[in-house]
């Protein structure tokens, strides 16, 4: 399919009439697309893109039909995300791992993906086991591993994110954008990535236990954002999750935990939250560590055989 996916420096007209076509039929992901494409010759056409994108994210977070909302009815499971599809994350990671995308652009990108990482219907576009592609591969795991002021250059200038932008990002980590660091976006797509358990067909994060180079960033990335409460939270999701389907599970599951550093995780998290005093996350941590460290199933609690 075409995905205007080099975003070539030709005739930004072109790409603008195209993702205006698109808007009227209400395609906003391949609008911002092609206004991408379009900014990447005139970065006048980036707002537009930020636009385009923004109305994607408010179909993300559209909780229910507006038909229910209005009758009162609780929201059901399949209703937790009613816009987000495949092609939708497909343009979304053509943005993020486009070198050329506008600053801008790609931020809005970075959090409509972090959004859609909590549909279920979309986890198995995300998650998938270590022999499979999957988002998580492609692009969780690398921002995960890439260093922070490589990550910061890639990123909008403190101070300088439009108004619209801002909202989103106050709205998706409750903290100004100037005060989070690079990576805590990224840790936001990690406790997305495990939420609504009950309405999937399988836990996210039974699946992530097995997603050993995706743990292993995961945990890469803990060191890196020490300080941090918000980032720390997001973590904190991620790996409530994770551990306590180690805690259902058995020796696979244990050892797949091992492989992918969750003990050496949780051990970093609970030192983080000791500096930055904050009892309640050095509670919550503490208990999540000994789930791991004296789960019968764990290899140092193994009892030898006599023979």
């Amino acid at each position: 399919r075409d995905m205007s996916a080099a975003h070539p420096a030709g005739d930004a007209h072109a790409h603008a009439s195209r993702a205006a076509s698109l808007l009227s039929s209400g395609r906003y992901a391949r609008a911002a697309l092609a206004y991408a494409a379009a900014a990447s010759a005139d970065p006048e056409y980036a707002d537009l893109a930020i636009k385009a994108l923004c109305r994607t994210f408010r179909g993300i977070k559209n909780l229910q039909p507006e038909a229910s909302r209005k009758a009162g009815k609780a929201p059901k499971p399949g209703e937790l995300v009613t816009v987000a599809d495949d092609e939708l994350v497909e343009v979304l990671a053509n943005l993020l791992t486009t070198p050329n995308t506008n600053v801008n652009v790609r931020y809005a990108a970075m959090l409509t993906f972090a959004a859609a990482c909590v549909s279920p219907s979309l986890k198995a576009i995300f998650l998938k086991p270590d022999n499979q592609e999957a988002m998580w591969r492609t692009v969780i795991a690398p921002l995960a591993r890439t260093p922070e002021q490589e990550l910061d250059r890639t990123f909008p200038a403190r101070g300088n994110l439009s108004p619209i932008l801002a909202k989103v990002h106050t709205s998706q980590l409750h903290a100004p954008y100037e005060k989070c660091p690079p990576q805590a976006v990224v840790t936001l797509m990690l406790g997305n990535l495990v939420a609504h358990p009950t309405a999937c067909e399988t836990n996210p994060a039974i699946i992530a236990l097995f997603c050993s180079d995706l743990l292993s960033a995961a945990s890469e990335l803990v060191g890196r954002v020490a300080g941090d409460a918000t980032s720390a939270h997001h973590l904190g999701r991620f790996y409530t999750a994770v551990t306590r389907a180690c805690e259902i599970g058995g020796y696979t599951e244990i050892m797949a935990a091992e492989r992918g550093g969750v003990k050496t995780a949780l051990e970093k998290l609970l030192r983080d939250a000791d500096e930055r005093d904050d009892a309640p996350a050095k509670k919550a941590f503490g208990e999540l560590h000994r789930i791991i460290y004296r789960h019968p199933d764990h290899p140092d609690n193994q009892v030898p055989n006599g023979d």
